[in-house]
């Protein structure tokens, strides 16, 4: 009977410190999803600039073609010990996100590692439906304090801040920074984990962004904020 294969999600300081140490790791071993010109991990990407270039769609669906993505053949099965899924995830279609998983699964050595850093709708739900409350009581909603694309400077205005809430809301939601860069699907954590169960990965871990929480990792330490832990804290 066959091991089950991999492996672990794990907060950006981990993923930074792994790659931090790339000194000791070649940088073949190492993939970067989505991401172009950088120095100490292989990259794929449909920019010129990557190693691998083209639309990695076309490895799990047949409405892409690797005409203009040749290089993408190249890319080995079963040969790289880190992959990084930074906000990545969310701009592939829902219809493709079993078969976008179990691609990226496929391209793990045994004991690999990944890491995904997507939206938590859960987060924006329960945000969402928090600030709902405050408006209706006549109170100020509170949201994090992040760039997006049509935040007005003049927060401090009650009518203003609604309104930058809701541009929050649907910057998280669908994106739209730039011409072509929409999310096309949404996750909490609870479904993620069951989608990459389905995809082969073991031992998956979530948490926030910046703690750090792998398995056997030196200097780990378990978050066990939950999101309504962290809305507790936004809403104080």
């Amino acid at each position: 009977m066959t091991t089950p294969i991999k492996l672990t999600v794990v907060g950006s300081k981990v993923i930074n410190a792994i790659l931090e140490e790339s000194d000791s790791r070649d940088k073949d071993e190492i993939l970067e999803v989505g991401d172009i010109n950088l120095e100490n991990r292989t990259t794929v990407d449909f920019m010129e600039g990557a190693d691998y270039v083209g639309d990695i769609r076309a490895f799990f669906s047949s409405d892409y073609e690797f005409t203009d993505s040749l290089s993408l053949l190249k890319m080995r099965l079963g040969s790289f010990s880190v992959i990084r899924l930074q906000h990545f995830l969310e701009h592939i279609q829902w219809t493709h996100q079993d078969a976008c998983l179990s691609w990226a699964h496929s391209l793990l050595l045994e004991g690999g590692m990944i890491y995904i850093e997507t939206p938590n709708l859960e987060y924006i739900a329960k945000m969402y439906l928090k600030n709902l409350k405050n408006i209706e009581l006549g109170k100020d909603v509170k949201f994090p304090d992040e760039e997006y694309p049509g935040m007005s400077d003049d927060s401090k205005k009650h009518e203003v801040n609604m309104i930058n809430f809701w541009r929050w809301i649907n910057f998280k939601i669908y994106s739209g920074c730039s011409p072509g860069d929409f999310h096309h699907c949404c996750y909490d954590p609870y479904w993620l984990v069951r989608m990459m169960q389905n995809a082969g990965f073991v031992n998956i871990s979530v948490c926030a962004r910046d703690t750090i929480r792998v398995i056997a990792f030196k200097s780990s330490q378990v978050d066990n904020n939950s999101v309504d832990q962290m809305l507790d804290e936004q809403f104080k």
